[in-house]
């Protein structure tokens, strides 16, 4: 990423979470969290909070999906009380993905959607710095911005499909 600072990854259960254990080189100053054993949806951000706790000088990313980032959203006015350097990645693809992928064609799609479609809508009423992206640049440039000085929270959108078969055949 070009910046000294050490960065820490936590990655929720998802999609998402499969790209982050192959493609996330971590280190002693890199460090690697994953709910990659016990697959519980939504445990990333409480975890992530822990880390951003126990270090608060380091940044701390965490990647979630927009069916996992509602468990413990309430927690996330935790990070902006104390100004934790805590930044909330959100993939967004309008479905829980990795069920969705995984459920069979006659399921009720109803089932499948996440109750919020814009998650960082919410984040921004919590008085946290929130913005959606649809890109690449966009994502490397809100990102450039952020101080650490207080959390930031991105959603990702993503086109569902897409997001399903980035992740064929790897897991």
């Amino acid at each position: 990423d070009g910046d000294a600072t050490p960065h820490a990854l936590v990655a929720d259960t998802g999609l998402f979470c499969i790209a982050a254990e192959h493609i996330w080189r971590a280190s002693p100053d890199r460090c690697f969290l994953g709910s990659s054993c016990g697959r519980y949806m939504g445990v990333g951000l409480p975890m992530a909070l822990g880390l951003a706790f126990d270090d608060p000088k380091r940044p701390v990313v965490c990647a979630v999906g927009d069916g996992g980032i509602g468990t413990y959203f309430g927690e996330l006015r935790l990070a902006v009380e104390r100004r934790l350097p805590l930044c909330v990645v959100v993939f967004a693809d309008g479905r829980y993905g990795s069920i969705a992928a995984a459920a069979p064609s006659n399921s009720h799609r109803a089932a499948l959607i996440p109750p919020v479609a814009e998650w960082w809508r919410v984040a921004e009423g919590l008085g946290i710095a929130a913005c959606p992206v649809e890109s690449v640049d966009a994502f490397t440039d809100r990102v450039s911005r952020w101080d650490r000085a207080m959390p930031l929270f991105i959603e990702i959108r993503l086109d569902p499909d897409a997001y399903i078969r980035m992740a064929e055949g790897v897991r």
